[in-house]
């Protein structure tokens, strides 16, 4: 008698495993294609440091240098860099992160509204001169630029 149990719990076991196995599969593949509530909205600053960084027209522009925060926790600027040698005599370009968006699909970083020329012609600074950023008047001057201004 307990045979036969045990093959009848084993048997509905199979055939759930048959039946539901292929279901759970088809809905794990189905959302990673479609991203969805906070996972779809979020991304890890040890991901993008270090992408490339490319304007709307696909071309690039500069890699990820930082990410900066503001004292109320939220992210402020996404700090480009161009050009040097092993971080020396790079220009260090801040971007109001409003005008950073994640591609996923080609896993780039891509400046909204902001082309190679504009970003040429950017307020920027040097690694030497981070102090810089704490001040009203570059906060300021960096919204004004790209016409994010009220944050």
């Amino acid at each position: 008698m307990k045979a036969k149990r045990r093959f009848v719990v084993l048997a509905v076991v199979m055939l759930a495993a048959v039946l539901v196995i292929p279901g759970f599969a088809a809905e794990q593949e189905k959302s990673q294609q479609q991203p969805m509530g906070r996972q779809a909205m979020t991304e890890r600053a040890s991901k993008i440091l270090d992408k490339d960084v490319k304007d709307q027209k696909g071309e690039d522009v500069g890699k990820v240098n930082d990410i900066l925060m503001n004292r109320n926790g939220q992210v402020e600027y996404l700090i480009v860099s161009q050009g040097g040698v092993l971080g020396v005599g790079e220009k260090l370009i801040p971007i109001p992160f409003r005008k950073v968006r994640v591609d996923t699909k080609n896993d780039d970083i891509v400046l909204m509204n902001i082309d190679k020329e504009k970003l040429e012609k950017a307020p920027h600074f040097t690694s030497e001169k981070w102090n810089e950023m704490n001040t009203a008047d570059f906060d300021k001057r960096i919204h004004s630029y790209y016409g994010a201004e009220g944050k």
